[in-house]
């Protein structure tokens, strides 16, 4: 399921559009990253990364309204849990 929920990911972020540094602080920030580390690491403030962040999150909203993929990662978790696990030696 990892493997689906990254490629979901990768491929939303494509579908909003974003440009090199957003997609670049965004990556950081899912990876953990602190917003005064991010300012830091780009040369900038805390308040400057939240700023562009609040566009990225605009962006990616947008994107996630006509995303045909969206949610695939959660259902699939949801079904494979539902039904339990299956053996693949049968």
């Amino acid at each position: 399921e990892a493997p689906l929920a990254e490629s979901e990911f990768e491929g939303l972020l494509a579908a909003a559009d974003l440009t090199e540094t957003q997609e670049q602080v965004v990556r950081l920030r899912v990876a953990g990253w602190k917003l005064e580390e991010i300012g830091r690491l780009r040369g900038s403030t805390r308040q400057a990364v939240q700023r562009l962040l609040a566009k990225v999150a605009a962006k990616l909203q947008e994107a996630l309204r006509t995303y045909p993929y969206a949610g695939l990662a959660e259902v699939y978790r949801s079904e494979t849990s539902r039904r339990g696990a299956r053996r693949r030696d049968r």
